[in-house]
């Protein structure tokens, strides 16, 4: 049975675009993963600052609690850490 992850950030309007600069390359790696059925990110509603990003993934829990975990991607949380 897929996985699927829904997320929310909050940021200020002004640095939405900020954010999609800062996770664009994580992104580019994510679809490349054959387990990565679906990613999508958009922000809700107009000037809100809010941004959902949905993933299905086909693997368990335990598969992804240990692929977020073996830092194949903290490059992103070096980029996004000012938010």
């Amino acid at each position: 049975m897929p996985l699927t992850l829904h997320i929310t950030w909050k940021f200020p309007p002004d640095q939405v675009s900020t954010f999609y600069d800062a996770l664009r390359p994580l992104q580019e790696k994510l679809i490349q993963e054959k387990e990565c059925l679906y990613f999508n990110v958009y922000e809700v509603g107009q000037d809100s600052g809010v941004v959902r990003l949905v993933e299905i993934w086909d693997c368990d829990m335990k598969w992804m609690a240990n692929v977020r975990s073996n830092g194949r991607f903290n490059f992103f949380l070096v980029r996004f850490s000012p938010f």
